[in-house]
């Protein structure tokens, strides 16, 4: 299995968007996952499909059908701060009808194990990178935050292609301990009140931090800033 290191330089080097996808779609065809999607969304809507690879017929019927407004995992994704795998997220999760049938048409179809990790907008604009399998078998759970990882470089390294980067990489700034430690917990998926409640500090002194942190990296969320700073080698993934 490629270790996330090895995918950060293989991806930097592909020097446009179509070499970068194809990496893309090498690297987590290995994984077992064949289904990818990468564009942009709301909650009820899907704006843009920059990437995008389901079983035959899948995602034209969900237009047509116009699973798109009731689709729970489009809605979770719009709001979600962090990557999230969705079978974990939905056993706490009650449906209508229509979204059952939605979902039972999904794994009808072969999308299986989906992961999603998010990029929010200040606009209620979300891009997201989306990965499923074709076939029922879960995945290993201990490569999970490393798909996730790969998912937000290859957003990342998208968004640079395309002139829209988050990222200032070429000097990014020095980060103090303090800083280092609020990624770290960012890293693990928590939140700042979270954070404040750990390291027994006040929560507007963790957004404090938190906007020098984005500031420091370049980085426009949460998820982008962990991924540039392991790239950096400030992190260990």
């Amino acid at each position: 299995m490629l270790h996330f290191e090895c995918f950060v330089e293989q991806s930097q080097r592909a020097e446009s968007v179509a070499e970068l996808e194809a990496l893309f779609v090498r690297v987590m065809a290995e994984e077992g996952f064949e289904n990818y999607f990468l564009g942009s969304i709301t909650q009820h809507n899907v704006l843009s499909a920059t990437w995008l690879a389901f079983p035959e017929g899948h995602f034209e019927t969900y237009l047509a059908e116009r699973w798109y407004e009731v689709d729970p995992i489009l809605s979770l994704a719009a709001r979600a701060t962090r990557p999230f795998c969705w079978d974990d997220a939905a056993a706490s999760l009650m449906f209508s009808q229509r979204q059952a049938a939605m979902l039972d048409e999904c794994k009808r179809a072969g999308v299986h194990s989906i992961i999603v990790t998010p990029f929010q907008s200040q606009d209620g604009r979300s891009d997201i990178v989306g990965i499923s399998r074709r076939h029922a078998e879960r995945p290993d759970a201990r490569r999970i935050p490393i798909l996730q990882a790969i998912c937000a470089q290859s957003w990342c390294r998208y968004a640079e292609l395309v002139d829209t980067s988050l990222t200032g990489e070429a000097e990014v700034a020095a980060l103090t301990s303090r800083e280092l430690e609020i990624l770290r917990w960012i890293k693990h998926g928590k939140n700042n009140t979270e954070i404040s409640e750990i390291i027994s500090v006040a929560v507007k002194t963790i957004e404090y931090h938190v906007g020098n942190i984005f500031k420091k990296l370049g980085a426009g969320n949460r998820t982008a800033a962990v991924v540039i700073a392991i790239r950096n080698k400030l992190l260990e993934l």
